[in-house]
């Protein structure tokens, strides 16, 4: 079993036949833009339930994040899946790269303490220019809600943001 890989772009029909997602070309995920990531737990596993697991894991999406110049309007950390929206500073800041090396970090501890691993490849949503990205954070903030384990987006404990301010982010749009 793999514990993380970075995922390689392919060819979109083998992808499809497989399962798997495609890729867009490789520039989509350069500058300043703003991708929203979805990665899931081995096997839809319950891993992110306790602070003990979403701390250091949020610690190395951190690392990643400024390693490639990107912050996180918001994450959210459910049981067995994990929505993480990077958003790029700088012409330079490479969201793909930075998603990678999050997964590659995460998945090495996650083997070191015996814990289950991440699948080996994710789902994203690149946003065009000229979108609000603001309507996909909100709707990542509201999963808990959707999914019953909290009755406001404020209450779930493993919803959070790197560099930015969640709070401004969901309600200075709501």
């Amino acid at each position: 079993m793999v514990c993380a890989s970075q995922s390689q772009p392919s060819d979109y029909h083998e992808d499809m036949r497989l399962g798997r997602p495609s890729r867009l070309p490789r520039d989509r995920y350069i500058g300043e833009r703003t991708v929203a990531f979805h990665v899931s737990v081995d096997k839809r596993q319950n891993l992110f339930t306790s602070r003990e697991v979403v701390d250091p894991v949020v610690g190395r999406l951190t690392r990643a994040a400024r390693e490639f110049d990107c912050v996180v309007p918001i994450f959210c950390f459910m049981p067995d899946h994990a929505h993480i929206m990077l958003k790029g500073l700088r012409e330079s800041s490479d969201l793909l790269a930075a998603m990678t090396k999050f997964k590659s970090l995460t998945g090495f501890w996650l083997y070191k303490m015996g814990l289950p691993c991440l699948q080996q490849d994710f789902f994203d949503h690149v946003m065009r220019v000229g979108d609000d990205w603001r309507n996909q954070a909100l709707y990542i903030a509201n999963n808990p809600v959707r999914a019953g384990l909290a009755t406001d987006w404020s209450q779930y404990p493993f919803t959070g943001a790197v560099d930015c301010d969640l709070q401004d982010i969901v309600c200075g749009f709501a």
